[in-house]
């Protein structure tokens, strides 16, 4: 009888689930999106998504929940898959810490989130490095904490805040009322009506925005924060101003020895003078940022500020229309104009709130006119950076451009930047001085930078949006930038100064030999550079913000 020769074992597993568990727990590590709400850098991650690779299988569940440092967010108050998630996340591991975003809607009595609270609040409170917290009640008769809150919050390095209840809260958080707070670093308040009493011994980081507290409130809060670095106040929601002579609001200047950056953004015209004024600046290295002044003010104009708290000789000017702050895949006709002065000692910028209009300007270019309208602060500007200047536009902004770069003695070097994710246009020359002109005489600037980026930001951001991931994986095509404008205007004899002109531009722009060999018949040097990382203002460290959450481009993402 014939016997059958042995089946060989042939393995179900997929060779993808035999990688080692350590392999798979640093993979999974990248699954949940980060979560940045705020204006500091968080932690958060949305760990929802690791819900349908739980449910493929027992070997994806087991991977998933065997990896403790995997549930170290959570979130209540949103759907129940969330809650279970949150559930499992606070009892998994008392060794790790925790990162919570709470969104309650209703009062204990109608939200089932409360129920949850009531069970995993002492783990949570207990663990807690960060506490995200929004209440936005529509109804409450008596519009106080919870008692569920009263409690200590040992590790507690983060907390953001959101009152969006019908009746403000009349207290602060139970916490800083009880004066545990000397870990806490960072701190983002948003529509409050009454700020913390307590001392901040350890606070680098504090927001401010939509508060309605007074303003003797918000400076005594500044001068219990001995430790601060970074300050953005946003949009002081009163109606007014200081009542007091200033002097007479608490002295400051010698309270906040650390503080290096400064974000004023969207105050009135009443009272950014009385902020600027009471808020110190340090002698060593101070970056200030006054978003959306009023174009035209009595109480206080963008040259002004400039000028003021520019500490040290100023080295570089950048000029540029900035995008919205809320929204980068909006169209550009929400772009505003921003000028700033950067040196060794302080960068100080001023973005005004007129808007550009379709193709039209809108005060645009008187307001670039009167900002830089005194020089005795600019005899040392040796690099002029002019930035996201859409074609339609150069029209109008053309002559103040020029006639503020031809008026710069130690001038050096212009650079002009176009992001062609939101613009298309070919290089143009035009906004360099003339050197026909007599009243121009260009000692030093020799060297023009022509960059021509793609925002891959801009990019995914888009394709998110509209769902249409698979555009992020095809190839670019290349697409060839005509030198025909810059030859014309070369060939006028008005840039005869250059001794050099370099071509930034990403791998997905090319340039026509032809053209190039005939450009570098009338400019001496001329370099191409190839680059996916589209160049910036170099900043000082000082002016760096290692906290900065990106969703508010502040710090980084304004200096192109």
């Amino acid at each position: 009888m014939a016997t059958l020769d042995p089946v060989p074992m042939v393995s179900l597993c997929s060779p993808v689930l035999s990688l080692p568990v350590e392999v798979w727990h640093r993979i999974l590590e990248y699954v949940p999106e980060p979560e940045n709400k705020d204006v500091w850098l968080s932690s958060m991650a949305d760990t929802a998504m690791l819900l349908p690779m739980s449910q493929t299988c027992r070997r994806f569940r087991d991977l998933t929940i065997s990896h403790p440092a995997l549930w170290q967010s959570v979130k209540i108050g949103a759907g129940p898959k969330e809650r279970i998630l949150a559930r499992d996340a606070a009892t998994r591991k008392s060794s790790l810490s925790l990162s919570a975003d709470i969104s309650l809607s209703s009062e204990r009595e109608t939200d089932v989130a409360w129920t949850d609270m009531e069970t995993l609040w002492p783990e949570v409170a207990a663990r807690a490095r960060e506490l995200h917290l929004l209440l936005t009640y529509k109804q409450r008769v008596d519009p106080l904490w919870d008692p569920l809150f009263d409690r200590p919050y040992p590790r507690l390095e983060y907390f953001s805040f959101c009152d969006a209840t019908a009746e403000k809260i009349p207290i602060p958080f139970p916490p800083f009322a009880q004066g545990l707070t000397s870990h806490l670093r960072r701190l983002s308040l948003r529509s409050v009506s009454v700020l913390p009493w307590c001392e901040f011994p350890s606070l680098t980081h504090l927001a401010l925005g939509d508060v309605t507290a007074i303003h003797a409130d918000i400076i005594e809060l500044l001068g219990r924060c001995p430790q601060l670095e970074s300050l953005i106040i946003r949009n002081i929601r009163r109606r007014s101003g200081p009542n007091e002579a200033w002097d007479k609001y608490q002295d400051i200047s010698k309270s906040l020895p650390r503080l290096r950056r400064v974000v004023l953004q969207d105050l009135r015209d009443t009272f950014l003078p009385f902020y600027l004024y009471k808020i110190p600046k340090h002698p060593h290295g101070y970056s200030l940022q006054v978003v959306g002044v009023t174009a035209f003010t009595k109480y206080y104009d963008a040259g002004a500020i400039l000028c003021d708290h520019s500490v040290g000789p100023v080295k570089t000017i950048h000029i540029s229309l900035e995008p919205s702050r809320w929204n980068s895949t909006e169209p550009t006709d929400f772009y505003a104009p921003s000028v700033a002065f950067l040196g060794q000692q302080s960068v100080v910028r001023v973005g005004t709130v007129t808007r550009l209009e379709a193709e039209r300007c809108v005060d645009g270019p008187d307001w670039l006119r009167h900002t830089l309208r005194d020089k005795s602060a600019l005899q040392s500007v040796n690099d002029v950076w002019v930035v996201n200047f859409r074609p339609g536009w150069w029209d109008a902004f053309e002559e103040p451009l020029r006639d503020n770069i031809a008026t710069l003695p130690a001038l050096e070097v212009v650079t002009i930047v176009m992001d062609q994710s939101r613009d298309c246009g070919e290089p143009d020359l035009r906004i360099l001085p003339d050197g026909r002109d007599p009243v121009f005489d260009p000692p030093r600037l020799k060297t023009a930078r022509l960059v021509y980026a793609y925002d891959r930001e801009v990019e995914y951001r888009r394709a998110v949006d509209t769902g249409q991931y698979g555009d992020l994986l095809k190839p670019r095509e290349t697409k060839q930038l005509s030198l025909s404008k810059v030859l014309e205007q070369l060939k006028t004899g008005a840039f005869d100064y250059l001794d050099r002109l370099v071509l930034h531009v990403t791998p997905r722009f090319a340039f026509d030999d032809a053209e190039l060999a005939e450009v570098r018949g009338y400019v001496p040097q001329v370099d191409v550079e190839h680059s996916d990382q589209t160049p910036r203002v170099p900043l000082p460290e000082y002016a760096r913000e290692p906290e900065a959450s990106g969703r508010f481009e502040y710090w980084n993402g304004v200096f192109h």
